[in-house]
């Protein structure tokens, strides 16, 4: 009989072990648990602040992106415009430099002269012409010219 009081003492004591454990475990439990909430807000304030901050950064970001992308196009089209312009400052330049040189030029107008006297060649007739009206001593070869041609008017009519 003493063994078999023996065996309910054993067993009533692991029963009461077990129940102890348990509830050990079930208050440890709940104060880690409160231990860990505690000292984790903190860090989880932290962390919700940087992923705001983080949200704002990238809308930032995108934006950036955006007007980064259209200002480099208009760059691009603007880039374009210069050279075109360039190039046609540079014809107008030129051509101004050709008016103005033309302008400086000792230029003769000779009127009253019948269509079709200068043949096929009124560079050389001009010259000719220039060296017989005028004396040969001013030109005693004839002049060089760079062009002679007629005014745009119509042919005048017979008579």
């Amino acid at each position: 009989m003493a063994n078999v009081e023996d065996s309910l003492t054993l067993t009533s004591l692991v029963q009461e072990l077990d129940k102890h454990r348990a509830s050990l475990t079930a208050e440890l439990k709940k104060n880690l648990s409160a231990s860990l909430d505690t000292s984790l807000m903190p860090i989880q304030t932290l962390l919700e602040t940087i992923s705001a901050v983080l949200d704002s950064h990238s809308q930032k970001i995108t934006t950036i992106e955006g007007t980064l992308t259209a200002h480099s196009d208009e760059l691009a089209e603007l880039t374009t415009r210069v050279g075109q312009l360039e190039k046609a400052n540079a014809a107008l330049t030129s051509k101004t430099e050709d008016l103005e040189n033309r302008c400086r030029r000792q230029n003769l107008r000779i009127v009253s002269l019948p269509e079709g006297l200068e043949g096929g060649s009124p560079v050389e007739f001009i010259s000719r012409l220039l060296q017989t009206v005028i004396e040969n001593d001013v030109f005693p070869e004839p002049p060089e010219l760079d062009r002679a041609h007629r005014t745009l008017a119509p042919k005048p009519a017979a008579g």
